[in-house]
């Protein structure tokens, strides 16, 4: 399947790609008969030490070491105008296809824990912290981070290759108009994004290596455009029971509106969601309120195969002075959890990582 033909191909592209976080071995601040060492001259000038034709150094300082390092390590990768903290989180799609080895990553080697809070993985590629020093006299620590640009370069271009790669086999998994291929070229889009990404940085540091990986890369937004195309073709039915004035199938249909299917009354489609809701009551402990408890137990099927696609549950309570009004809670709580998490689950969607 998917996931066996890509490994094989991308084994060594994925094994070859690594990026190393040095232990400085180099000054560190403190003498051996406790005297200030000098101060290093790449303190005012990294060029001096790390000449700029061959690599981009940036130097921060702060009163912890760990501190300094991070702000070496940010100075670096502003470089590239990327976001330089670490809230921008991968998909889980994405994480599961890099664990999988199905889509290239860098291995990072250990980096102080405080740097992984505050700076974006992808923003390490190529760096290392070179060395530190201690100015004790003024309670400050320096670091220098340190990118060799033709290590580095040939870093992000095996990972756009090997990206191209699995790009490649996602839309020969393209063949007709069903949630797979759906899949297959959305997840693609994401992986292309990412290469892009890659790519700009790759211009930075070696525009004439960017220059020959770029007429193979694949345009996420032509990518984008294909997977619509297969969204409008796929009607989708969508059959709650004991569902409240048809709110939650239609919360389901809005989702899947949003993302580009269509949606039908007609039970005869490849495609449908079923679920069932159940209310339950019960009272606090004090007697003063009583509870609403709700699950939503749902499934997109593949009614051509039997599969059940997609899994869907959520569960949970509402609390009012009566029951009528604790339910009328419940029934906009599940509305807005098919609203907000639905469309997540359906684009985390990854059967064919998985066969």
């Amino acid at each position: 399947m998917f996931k066996k033909k890509i490994i094989s191909v991308l084994m060594l592209a994925v094994l070859a790609v690594s990026v190393c976080s040095a232990k400085p071995a180099k000054a560190d601040g403190k003498a051996k008969a406790g005297k200030q060492v000098p101060m290093p001259a790449w303190v005012n000038v990294p060029s001096s030490v790390y000449p700029s034709g061959t690599y981009i150094a940036a130097v921060g300082s702060a009163r912890d070491r760990a501190s300094a390092e991070v702000k070496a390590v940010q100075a670096v990768a502003a470089v590239f105008k990327q976001k330089i903290d670490s809230t921008e989180k991968a998909s889980n799609r994405m994480i599961q296809a890099r664990n999988d080895g199905t889509v290239a990553t860098a291995q990072l080697a250990e980096f102080d824990q405080q740097v992984l809070r505050y700076v974006n993985a992808d923003d390490l590629i190529g760096i290392e912290i070179k060395e530190f020093w201690n100015d004790e006299k003024n309670s400050t620590w320096y670091a220098i981070a340190v990118m060799e640009k033709s290590k580095a370069a040939s870093l992000y271009s095996d990972l756009i290759r090997a990206n191209i790669s699995s790009i490649n086999r996602m839309i020969g998994g393209i063949n007709e108009n069903t949630i797979d291929s759906y899949a297959y070229c959305d997840f693609a889009v994401e992986v292309a994004e990412k290469n892009e990404d890659y790519y700009a940085r790759l211009s930075v540091i070696n525009p004439a290596m960017a220059e020959a990986v770029k007429a193979d890369m694949v345009s996420p937004k032509k990518l984008r455009v294909r997977a619509m195309e297969i969204a409008n073709a796929i009607p989708v039915c969508v059959v709650i029971e004991n569902d409240v004035d048809g709110r939650f199938a239609q919360a389901f249909a809005g989702v899947l509106k949003g993302i580009g299917f269509k949606t039908t009354f007609n039970p005869g489609v490849r495609y449908m969601i079923s679920g069932k809701v159940s209310f339950e009551e019960s009272k606090t402990t004090d007697n003063t309120n009583v509870r609403c408890r709700y699950s939503l137990d749902s499934y997109m099927t593949d009614t051509e195969t039997g599969r059940n696609v997609i899994p869907f549950t959520i569960s949970g309570r509402e609390s009012h002075t009566s029951y009528s009004e604790a339910k009328v809670r419940a029934v906009r709580e599940i509305e807005k959890k098919i609203t907000a998490e639905f469309g997540e689950t359906l684009r985390n969607y990854t059967k064919q990582f998985s066969d």
